[in-house]
């Protein structure tokens, strides 16, 4: 009890300075090990700028510290611009569309099936918040072959369907807005709302969407993202067809995206303008940075207005 009782002795001052050399070594590792991330994160967009002022031959010698010319970036966003073979601009309005159709297909069908988890208690819950989750953790190469062959099958490949449809069906966009929703979204204020003769629209429209207007933001953040991104899916799906075959020679796809025109215009075997390519991949940047903040913006005063 006395020792129990007893006053805690204070620090000395080589005990304190000692800790305090501690907490100051420890500070300055922490701050070099972000920085370090930090230059690798930059370095990829550093090496981006640098390439996009240098012509295709000197790209293709190999990697330089040192900026061109503004005689090379001037022609390599002109030829962005006059090249037919490789539009930017049909691929960026591929990509809006593809993107905005993704963003909301994705936020607004995974919302409503997150309401339905979450809101109301039928059978099978269970087992459907299961089966949502388990195919949340499948490898999408498992049944990329199989989407492939089915949309073959039904006359979609040459299209722009594919490419956002299965954004209906989002796990992982699914599975935050549930988790969200049980965080934030208390059971007492829907049994509230239906009290007052909200019916289930009204309940959802009204009630659980600006409570969860939040993650609503940073799902529609990241699927408008990732769909501006979106490669691999439009080379295995429609690699550009249909082509439209222009007076003067030159060849137009339609369905090409700006990722797979920025590869295009690159130029995967070697040929290409590498430059040019390099000025398309500053031009994607920069659209999509602009977007997404735009978006971002337009979201959370959303938010403050409800």
């Amino acid at each position: 009890m006395s020792q129990a009782m007893m006053k805690v002795q204070p620090k000395t001052k080589d005990q304190q300075t000692g800790a305090h050399a501690v907490l100051t070594a420890r500070r300055i590792v922490a701050y070099a090990v972000l920085i370090l991330l930090c230059a690798l994160c930059l370095f990829f967009f550093y090496v981006l700028i640098i390439n996009a002022t240098r012509p295709h031959a000197d790209i293709q010698k190999g990697f330089s510290f040192l900026p061109g010319s503004w005689t090379s970036l001037c022609n390599n966003f002109t030829q962005v611009i006059n090249n037919a073979n490789i539009p930017i601009i049909s691929g960026m309005r591929n990509s809006l569309i593809v993107s905005a159709m993704t963003a909301i297909f994705a936020c607004y069908f995974s919302a409503l099936t997150a309401f339905g988890i979450h809101a109301y208690r039928f059978k099978g819950r269970a087992l459907a918040l299961t089966f949502i989750l388990l195919i949340m953790t499948m490898p999408t190469q498992v049944s990329a072959l199989g989407f492939v062959q089915l949309m073959g099958k039904m006359n979609l490949k040459d299209s722009l369907l594919p490419l956002f449809l299965p954004a209906i069906a989002s796990p992982a966009v699914f599975y935050f807005m549930y988790q969200y929703m049980q965080a934030s979204l208390p059971l007492e204020v829907i049994e509230a709302a239906r009290i007052d003769g909200a019916n289930r629209w009204q309940t959802l429209w009204r009630v659980t969407i600006p409570n969860v207007m939040p993650s609503i933001t940073i799902c529609m953040f990241l699927s408008l993202t990732n769909g501006f991104k979106l490669f691999d899916q439009n080379l295995a799906l429609t690699a550009g067809r249909p082509f439209q075959q222009l007076g003067n020679g030159e060849t137009i796809k339609t369905t090409e995206m700006l990722a797979l025109n920025i590869v295009n215009a690159f130029g995967t075997n070697g040929g290409g303008n590498r430059g040019a390519g390099q000025a398309k991949a500053v031009i994607f940047f920069i659209v999509v940075a602009a977007i997404s903040i735009i978006q971002l913006q337009a979201s959370r005063r959303k938010e403050v207005q409800q």
